[in-house]
């Protein structure tokens, strides 16, 4: 149930109210910002998406329907938005992983070059050790580029139910890159301090 001042909040945003949105900031970034810790977000990242939710809001203040949850409202935006983060992160890791296994073959020879082919080798094992149905949705998304809604009517499941499987095997991915990565960081470190 939406109490009446909730519903006034959102008709005085809708006016383009400061005051309004400063108001439901207070009630609802922790909120946001919990939520964004609890699916994994890194302290800095949950607090921009925490920025990135609100700004949405104020964006498109003017379609609200103030009968409707703003806190669900919210939820969905955060939500959506950590989709989004994940998804970018995980190609920016994985185009990292790309490119260096596109260098010439001289370059591949460094100890940098050795090191991001064996996380890459990683990464690929990781891929192939996930859940039959995450690493199938995964793989038609990543290998075969298909939508949501094509995988979906391929695998006759609910476009929910693809996303969600998406949205986990993308995490778990990420997760392990970075985690990789800062294996890799750390070993290039030491590497750099025995050669030179």
């Amino acid at each position: 149930m939406i109490s009446e001042q909730e519903i006034a909040w959102v008709k005085a945003l809708k006016c383009g109210s400061r005051q309004a949105f400063n108001h439901l900031y207070e009630l609802y970034a922790d909120k946001v910002y919990f939520v964004s810790c609890r699916m994994h977000m890194q302290q800095e990242d949950a607090q921009e998406i925490v920025q990135e939710v609100f700004l949405t809001l104020w964006e498109q203040r003017a379609s609200l329907n103030e009968n409707l949850s703003l806190n669900a409202y919210l939820l969905t935006i955060t939500r959506n938005k950590i989709l989004t983060y994940q998804r970018k992160k995980a190609a920016q890791l994985f185009r990292e992983i790309s490119w260096q296994k596109n260098q010439p073959a001289c370059s591949k020879n460094t100890e940098d070059g050795l090191l991001f082919k064996d996380m890459e080798n990683h990464t690929l094992r990781f891929i192939e050790n996930l859940s039959p149905r995450k690493k199938e949705i995964f793989l038609l998304s990543r290998r075969k580029g298909l939508s949501n809604d094509e995988i979906a009517d391929h695998l006759n499941l609910s476009k929910r139910t693809v996303e969600n499987n998406l949205y986990q095997a993308e995490k778990a991915i990420y997760q392990f890159l970075q985690h990789s990565k800062f294996i890799i960081q750390s070993l290039v470190l030491l590497l750099s301090k025995w050669l030179f």
